[in-house]
């Protein structure tokens, strides 16, 4: 990543450059400042306490990280990628990181071999990551610099199938907390953490007796099953969801697909990527009988 430097950072140290302007984390400083060639300005190595001036010439080389998980030989949809990102469109039942049971079926698994066959090397460092049986895309870091960029800026939109009959749109602001005896169900509590999901309800359909409602939902926090607790408390479980009541007859998984992700690289480009609806899903929309309500 490289910069020129604009008239008002004239005179500035590299580290106060670095961290104000590029949003460099301290972290990555740190092993910006302790690697081989991290900082270069003009092409030759400088300190953090270097003085700048208007129209020098400023790159970091952020330290690669290591992969040291078995390749999945999987071709996994890439929907965008350039040197710092890599946004794979990551199908149903696939772990974003591997779990006992899955120690080498997940996302990170592809990525890892992805990455081998192109001999590039970087870490694993998903930013904002989806549920097993969440479909859509999934933004992955190249360098912890990246991650931290991205992670400030990232916005997502997900699509839903919800049972039931839902018109009009609004925002569910209720807390979440782990149900009492259970390891993964999540349920709306007192004590919970914060938790906020704007819906907006787009058409009613029917299919083999099933009526539900594509939601369109954005989330203003990021909880761990958030949409899947939000929707199922207000009375319309997501169709497949079986953990939080809804029904499996017309899909084997929650009904859920992160359809669109956008978020500034570490340039400060603003990158919107979106991900086409999955073979599971899509036939029920495009099959389903439509509303005469």
């Amino acid at each position: 990543m490289d910069w020129r430097i604009p008239p008002q950072w004239d005179g500035a140290m590299v580290k106060s450059f670095l961290r104000l302007y590029c949003g460099v984390s301290a972290r990555t400083l740190t092993r910006l400042k302790k690697a081989e060639n991290g900082i270069l300005l003009n092409g030759r190595p400088a300190i953090a306490t270097t003085r700048l001036q208007q129209g020098d010439f400023l790159e970091i080389h952020p330290p690669a990280g290591e992969n040291h998980l078995p390749g999945l030989q999987v071709d996994v949809p890439v929907l965008w990628e350039d040197g710092d990102v890599i946004v794979f469109d990551k199908p149903p039942g696939m772990p974003v990181h591997p779990s006992p049971g899955h120690d080498c079926d997940s996302l990170a698994n592809a990525a890892a071999a992805y990455a081998a066959r192109r001999k590039e090397r970087w870490a694993f460092r998903c930013v904002g990551r989806l549920d097993s049986g969440t479909s859509g895309a999934v933004i992955v870091a190249k360098n912890a610099h990246a991650a931290y960029c991205i992670s400030k800026s990232i916005q997502k939109e997900y699509l839903a199938l919800c049972e039931g009959t839902l018109t009009g749109e609004g925002v569910i602001d209720a807390p979440i907390r782990l149900q009492a005896g259970s390891k993964i169900r999540r349920e709306v509590g007192a004590g919970g953490q914060e938790a906020v999901t704007q819906w907006r309800a787009l058409e009613d359909l029917s299919c083999n007796s099933t009526v539900f409602t594509v939601v369109l939902l954005t989330l203003q926090t990021g909880r761990t099953h958030q949409i899947r607790v939000h929707m199922a408390n207000a009375g319309h479980p997501l169709v497949g969801d079986d953990l939080y009541g809804g029904s499996t007859a017309l899909l084997p998984r929650q009904a859920l697909h992160c359809r669109q992700v956008g978020f500034f690289t570490p340039k400060g480009d603003k990158v919107t990527i979106h991900s086409p609806l999955p073979p599971d899903i899509a036939p029920l929309l495009a099959g389903g009988n439509r509303s005469t309500n």
